[in-house]
Formats: structure tokens, C-alpha cells, sequence
């Protein structure tokens, strides 16, 4: 069983066909604040980005869980929840790669894990995100 909060809020706008739904919480401890602690500036993140095609380039076996520090929140409740940053391929692009593509597989299970809660509709179908790591 999950043990975290969460924070459902939605509204219909008149003014439009679609019903808009909002879903607030469900924090990770995962987020951007790693590439910084790995040594990636500002010029080698858009540099290699732009050679990054998810859809096309084949990462090589790298299965990372990109906390900065020790404990997660969300998708997984787990204080103890180690970063998994290893190993370091010779290419900083793979790394970005394999970073991102990590990055990218939380965001995924959190919305598993929120549609196994109840959210509505289970999966979403557009996503806009922010955050401050």
C-alpha cells in the first residue's frame, strides 16, 4: 500500500467542451537538480539534448533512479531509496540519455501510481509539469 499524500483538484470551464482536470502533489524527490551535481552546464545540456532523439537512439543498458540524495517520496515511499546514478558510460551523452530517459520512467509510474489511486482518467493523455529541482 502507497503511504504519501496526495492532492486531487478539478474544474469544469464553461467556456469550453473539454473538462479540464487538475492533479496537484504526488512530488518525487527525482528531478533536474542531478544533472547540476553531475557537472552538466547550462551549454553542454542544450548541446547534447539536441543530439538525443528518445524516439530513435537505443540507450545503452542503463537503468538509473536519479535522486540527488538519499530518500524518495513518490512514486515510492521510501526513505532509504539509494541513487542509482552507476554505471557512468564514457559518453556524457549517454549519461544525459540514460538521466533523462530515468527521469522520464518516474514521471511514468507516478501517474500509474495515481490512476491505481483513483485519479481520473488513470493515465493521462497531455501532461505539462514544473518543478523546482
Amino acid at each position: 500500500s502507497h503511504r504519501f499524500p496526495n492532492y486531487f483538484s478539478s474544474t469544469d470551464d464553461k467556456t469550453t467542451e473539454e473538462k479540464e482536470t487538475w492533479l496537484v502533489g504526488g512530488a518525487s524527490n527525482v528531478g533536474c537538480a542531478v544533472l547540476r551535481q553531475q557537472g552538466f552546464s547550462d551549454d553542454e545540456l542544450i548541446t547534447l539534448s539536441n543530439e538525443i532523439d528518445p524516439t530513435t537512439d537505443i540507450l545503452p543498458n542503463l537503468s538509473y533512479y536519479p535522486l540527488t540524495k538519499k530518500g524518495e517520496r513518490f512514486p515510492v515511499a521510501d526513505s532509504d531509496k539509494e541513487p542509482v546514478l552507476t554505471p557512468v558510460p564514457e559518453s556524457r551523452r549517454d549519461y544525459l540519455h540514460g538521466i533523462l530517459q530515468a527521469m522520464s520512467e518516474v514521471e511514468r509510474d507516478g501517474f500509474v501510481v495515481m490512476g491505481e489511486l483513483g485519479a481520473t482518467p488513470p493515465f493521462p493523455t497531455r501532461v505539462m509539469t514544473c518543478g523546482g529541482g
